[in-house]
């Protein structure tokens, strides 16, 4: 079912072209409690941004989120960052996700978009997908994956982005 869910991403991208757009698209996205806000909501506030594409069903996503709701206020801290989490489970699996980041105790906001509308767009290929946003909403990294120097790497762009 992933490989089925990555080689659609993949197809779509394709037709979307391969170029990166810079900006974060404007999509629909579901709250935990079932509402729905546009993501143009991420530029009223104009700090730094995380935001993380992750799966349930994906270890590296979920041991990136932990990883970042440990480190999440020596960020907003030291780069007045804000991190969102938006996971890609499909809509069958939409209550399991809302059960697992109530589990997990994350205090960052987590999305639901069980159509992946906004990573396709992003050309995102695979999950964890990062991206940092600087305070104008301009994208100025992004990687896709997790491994232990993952952290360090989003650091160094918001100290980038604080050195402006």
């Amino acid at each position: 079912m992933i490989r089925f869910f990555y080689l659609i991403i993949f197809i779509l991208s394709f037709f979307h072209g391969f170029s990166q757009s810079n900006t974060f698209p404007n999509v629909e996205l579901e709250t935990k409690n079932e509402r729905i806000i546009n993501s143009s909501i991420f530029n009223k506030k104009l700090t730094p941004k995380i935001i993380v594409y992750w799966l349930t069903t994906n270890r590296n996503s979920i041991e990136l989120l932990n990883a970042l709701e440990l480190k999440k206020d020596f960020l907003e801290k030291n780069y007045s960052s804000y991190i969102i989490s938006i996971s890609l489970d499909k809509e069958k699996h939409i209550r399991k996700a809302i059960s697992f980041i109530n589990s997990n105790n994350w205090t960052f906001d987590s999305y639901l978009e069980p159509n992946a509308e906004s990573i396709i767009e992003l050309n995102g290929q695979n999950v964890p997908f990062i991206l940092v946003l600087n305070e104008s909403g301009k994208i100025v990294y992004r990687t896709e994956g997790y491994d232990s120097n993952t952290l360090n790497k989003i650091e160094e762009e918001l100290i980038k982005i604080s050195n402006k």
